[in-house]
């Protein structure tokens, strides 16, 4: 542990050099400034830095126990958050004595809200939370307990997202004397929107201790839970559509708890993950404490960390700052009431970094901690430069945490297997179920001379795993010694982008030029199998045992998500002899192996009744789980062609059919069509025309198992009335019963900043919002969701991650990646937990793991793998798996440029 020179200057804000310290967390030796009362008449133990909160413009710290005015009345003080510099100090015009004003506070944007647990009203000691305007310390409103109940600690801790605030009161006595209770309150208007109670409340649970809250999740501490022996209990709330009074969704606690663990004293989000401190746990050092980590999806116990120098009575873990996979931990009574600060990964639970101030003498270093961006800010409540226990806070900056993700390459670093030959640009990044990646690349440098500048990589073994980073096939290579094939001098160009979706096989093609090559025979599809060669599944122009007749092109190529089921492509036939515009399109898959699993072919019969023959496929072709094929083709029985969706052949919609039934409209046309995962139903998009169809309501997405899932025009299920869909710009299937769908909207509140949604259509044919734009996203600065830029799907587990811009908070920091897993829980208690939660962000400091340099984030980027009519998860490349891993590439600002793997 490293610490702060010593110095004990009384001055309002004290600059100090911090020592060497942990390179994964800090690059270059941060700013330390120590922040003091300002303009207190009588500071003597007020313990300013009681609690803290932090935005991307100001810092708030609060003096609970200043007597300037009355007896331990309390004052909040602002601070800059550009240079520390003190911009005024926020107290009730009501404050009374006791009142305890700042004993919790909450900043988001330019608001926050102030807990005065123990204001009175004139009658009782209810309390209150006062909300202001930072930007001008101006009261907007002052909330109270609709139970007014004395006593009851309403304002105990506070939490705030977006236009939400959430207060504890941590002794309200309904139904249970001390049993504690949650209240959810409009930040605009103050109005009340929903009491949280837990549904087994007993004496002395104290729920509101602390609180946090984040998207459609609240949760509530409980560190009395367990009556006498306060073993201590989180309670997890789903608050998307709150009513008046609800109750937990999941209770966590210790799988093994003991008396007086006090699990819930502190609570945090990250993501679907909770965070909760339990000072008293015994498991490491009596009274030690410890930090415990659940999945509240699962309602699981998942790890718990201490640090590494902890001690008896320590009582670690009262104080936490979240921001994605990372946790603060203040630890104010480490090296004897010293205190320190330690930052952990929450993914394993290993300790990153600790910190301490040198000049702290039982000050209390770390007692409350907030985290905003590059900055970190620790209150000391028992500091005494300016007088006994007046107290102090340290504003530290810039800090940065280990990148989440694994670098993969990095423009203008070396491309294995290329010789003198630098990454220069990345193109598609995939990832197979393994987390293997593969992708194609441009190249620099000498060796990229010469028509050799572009090349395919892959980490693919030829078992499942992940391999080293090794060279494919490049610009230029000649493809006999690459796939065996006895054609020497015929060299390649890698075309398109791979495709890996399986375990130790990715597909690629590449086009060939030399003797005896021709334009209408210089295409290969290529497998990588992590082997010596690669191998040769068809070329085009040439006779060939999987379609007999040479390809003349390959219109659609798509591989399955099922292992060891190979690819599937739509294709065109060389025209002559036989062969003419009557039989010269078609579809094939193929096992994994490379030999033929099922073919359909223009001019062949159709199976089933009818006695339909097929006409010309349409170029399209969806290859599903368990070697299924989706597609569209036209068919006749002697009458006019018709266009039909077909599943291995079976037809399930056909041009001319009543989807809605009766004398309703009729398909029109079809424009895309879809198979996911095993067993999963077709998904198709069509056109209508006929009875009642227009411009305005002539789209429908059709599911083969469900029906009709969403028409153009119609009620979006669930919203306000009249919100209606406008266009469908993406359809992914997931799992067997569930689609995502992104579409445009119209209707009463809609406009263009949230005109673009992204729903779920869940397997009890709700809807579920995931995400609009506009939406309020979990940050210290409080911005919203701008436009939603970019969506990719896994359709077997329902993971998908989304790339946004954000506006209404730090503009250099407008981007932000979010990921979800649609396939968690169930349509009704867990829906919650499908929501997708921010993991990466522009502006973002991170430390690479070599150096320990650190950068922030510039920008992102992943591919999708829709097809043009807006089809996802049909067996295109991805950048996201079924494990929730994903292919991104970054750009930071010091203008390097990685491609990252990884679940951040």
């Amino acid at each position: 542990m490293k610490s702060l020179r010593t110095s004990l200057v009384p001055v309002l804000i004290l600059w100090l050099a911090l020592g060497t310290i942990s390179s994964a967390v800090f690059a270059l030796e941060p700013t330390f400034t120590k922040i003091h009362p300002k303009s207190l008449s009588n500071p003597n133990y007020s313990q300013f830095g009681n609690a803290v909160a932090a935005t991307d413009r100001y810092l708030v710290v609060a003096a609970e126990n200043n007597e300037d005015l009355v007896t331990n009345g309390g004052v909040v003080q602002v601070f800059d958050a550009r240079n520390g510099r003190f911009l005024r100090q926020i107290r009730p015009d009501d404050l009374t004595a006791g009142d305890h004003f700042g004993w919790s506070i909450a900043a988001c944007g330019n608001l926050v809200a102030i807990g005065s647990p123990y204001a009175d009203d004139g009658s009782d000691v209810p309390g209150a939370v006062y909300v202001y305007d930072l930007r001008n310390g101006r009261l907007l409103h002052k909330l109270v307990s609709p139970d007014h109940a004395i006593l009851d600690e309403f304002g105990y801790s506070v939490a705030m997202e977006g236009n939400r605030i959430l207060v504890g009161a941590a002794k309200h006595s309904t139904p249970s004397s001390n049993c504690g209770a949650l209240y959810l309150f409009d930040a605009t208007t103050g109005a009340l929107i929903s009491k949280l109670s837990a549904s087994d409340a007993t004496d002395f649970q104290r729920l509101g201790w602390s609180v946090d809250l984040c998207g459609g999740l609240a949760i509530g501490g409980a560190p009395g839970s367990s009556g006498a022996v306060t073993q201590g209990a989180v309670y997890v709330f789903d608050v998307l559509d709150p009513g008046p009074a609800i109750t937990e969704v999941k209770k966590l606690t210790l799988p093994s708890p003991t008396t007086q663990d006090y699990l819930g004293a502190s609570v945090k989000l990250a993501g679907q993950l909770v965070v909760a401190g339990a000072p008293g746990d015994d498991d490491v050092k009596p009274d030690g404490g410890q930090v415990h980590v659940f999945d509240a999806a699962a309602g699981t116990w998942l790890r718990a960390f201490a640090p590494a120098d902890l001690e008896d009575d320590d009582d670690f873990g009262r104080a936490l700052a979240t921001r994605g996979d990372f946790v603060w931990v203040g630890g104010e009574v480490a090296n004897g009431y010293q205190g320190a600060a330690y930052l952990f990964r929450l993914s394993d639970g290993a300790q990153l970094a600790a910190l301490d101030a040198a000049d702290s003498i039982n000050n209390r270093f770390g007692y409350s901690v907030a985290w905003c961006g590059e900055s970190l800010l620790m209150g000391a409540r028992f500091d005494d430069d300016v007088d006994t226990n007046a107290g102090a806070a340290y504003w530290i900056r810039p800090v940065a945490a280990p990148l989440p993700l694994d670098s993969v390459a990095k423009v203008r670093d070396y491309a294995p297997g290329a010789v003198e030959a630098n990454f220069a640009r990345f193109g598609a990044a995939c990832l197979n179920v393994d987390g293997a990646v593969t992708f194609d690349a441009r190249l620099s440098g000498r060796g990229a001379g010469g028509g050799k500048n572009s090349g395919f990589w892959s980490e693919i073994t030829n078992s499942p795993g992940i391999g080293p980073l090794q060279l494919s096939a490049q610009r230029g290579d000649l493809l006999a010694p690459l796939t065996g094939i006895a054609m020497p001098d015929r060299k390649i160009t890698p075309s398109g982008s791979p495709i890996s979706n399986q375990q130790a096989n990715a597909v690629f093609q590449v086009t060939a030029s030399g003797e005896g090559v021709t334009r209408a025979s210089n295409r290969f599809l290529l497998a990588e199998k992590g082997s010596a060669n690669l191998q040769l599944l068809i070329r085009t122009g040439i006779t060939n045992t999987l379609t007999g007749d040479p390809v003349s092109k390959l219109l659609e190529v798509t591989q399955s998500h099922s292992n060891g089921s190979g690819v599937a492509f739509a294709y065109q036939l060389q025209r002559g002899g036989a062969i003419g515009a009557g039989n010269d399109s078609g579809v094939i898959s193929l096992l994994g192996n490379g030999t033929t699993n099922v073919e359909f072919r223009e001019g062949n019969p159709a199976p089933g009744v009818g006695g339909f023959t097929f006409g010309q496929f349409l170029g399209r072709v969806s290859h599903g789980a368990n070697g299924d094929m989706v597609f569209t083709c036209y068919v006749t029985n002697g009458g006019p062609p018709v266009q039909r969706a077909h599943r291995n052949g079976s037809a399930y919609l056909t041009q001319g059919d009543l989807p809605l039934g009766g004398s309703g409209p009729e398909v029109r046309a079809i424009v895309t069509e879809l198979a996911g995962s095993v067993f999963s139903p077709s998904i198709t998009r069509a056109t209508l025309t006929g009875a009642g169809a227009n411009r305005s309501n002539n789209e429908y997405i059709y599911s083969e198992f469900k029906g009709g899932i969403a028409r153009k025009g119609e009620q979006i299920p669930g919203e306000a009335t009249g919100v209606l869909f406008n266009r469908f710009l993406g359809f992914w299937p997931v799992g067997l019963d569930r689609v995502i769908l992104l579409v445009k909207r119209s209707g009463p509140g809609i406009g263009r900043r949230n005109d673009c949604a992204l729903y779920l259509c869940q397997e009890d044919n709700s809807f579920l919002k995931l995400m609009t734009e506009g939406d309020a996203v979990c940050d210290c600065d409080c911005p919203t969701v701008g436009a939603i830029q970019r969506v990719e799907v896994d359709p077997v587990g329902g993971d998908y991650v989304i790339l946004t811009s954000l506006v209404g908070g730090n503009r250099r920091h407008n981007q932000a990646l979010f990921r979800g897993d649609a396939g968690l829980g169930n349509a009704t208690t867990d829906r919650v937990f499908r929501l997708p939660h921010l993991r990466l962000r522009k502006g973002a400091n991170f430390t690479s793991p070599v150096g320990g340099q650190a950068s922030a984030i510039r920008s992102m980027t992943f591919i999708e793998s829709k097809d043009r009519g807006g089809a996802g998860g049909k067996g295109l490349a991805q950048s996201i798996n079924n494990a929730g891993q994903i292919a991104v590439c970054v750009t930071f600002d010091d203008r390097s440029k990685e491609l990252l793997t990884g679940k951040p």
